[in-house]
């Protein structure tokens, strides 16, 4: 009888040792915030190349505008945005002066929602704003990441002083699916970063 207990107990122990190996359609997805260092990982990379020859001036700024669709130039999206936001930390960090265009030059305080500088509204930001470079650029997009080319331009002169390019993967938070609990069962639908 204790050798039946015995052997029963060891056979359970050793159930629980089986593994179970789950098949998958999706891909593995790094979690989010993999991603997001990924993705400055390849902003910072732009940066270097954008910047790797450039001497500027002590009085020379630099702006950033919206990395856009290569098909459609007035659109982007939540890509785009990231990258160029991305890119004020990268060239700040290498301490080039970087101009928000986006400044209102006072703080809007409204209740209930927050305390805001920044709006894409003409009639709220400055009027002139002293910039000498402006950083450029465009994405088109793949089944399996985005090309990003971005260009700094002269903006007196419209001379390209500098060009990048840079393929950025979709693992690397080009576009990474997204996880969503409906009635119960997880379902996974794609979307860009952020």
């Amino acid at each position: 009888m204790r050798y039946t207990i015995l052997v029963a107990a060891l056979l359970v122990l050793q159930g629980c040792n089986t593994s179970l190996h789950h098949v998958s359609n999706y891909p593995y997805v790094e979690p989010r915030e993999q991603q997001e260092a990924a993705l400055f990982a390849h902003v910072d990379e732009l940066s270097e190349q954008l910047t790797d020859d450039l001497e500027l001036g002590e009085k020379d700024t630099v702006a950033i505008s919206t990395v856009v669709d290569l098909d459609n130039l007035q659109s982007s999206d939540s890509f785009g945005r990231q990258v160029a936001e991305a890119m004020f930390a990268a060239l700040s960090q290498k301490g080039i002066h970087t101009i928000e265009p986006r400044l209102t030059g006072r703080l809007q305080m409204d209740p209930g929602f927050g305390e805001f500088s920044l709006s894409r509204d003409a009639q709220l930001l400055r009027e002139q704003m002293q910039i000498t470079y402006v950083v450029v650029g465009s994405f088109q997009r793949t089944d399996s990441g985005r090309h990003v080319n971005l260009r700094l331009v002269e903006l007196s002169s419209q001379n390209v002083v500098a060009a990048a390019y840079q393929f950025i993967p979709n693992s690397a938070g080009a576009t990474s699916p997204r996880v969503t609990s409906v009635n119960g069962s997880l379902q996974r639908h794609e979307q860009s970063v952020l």
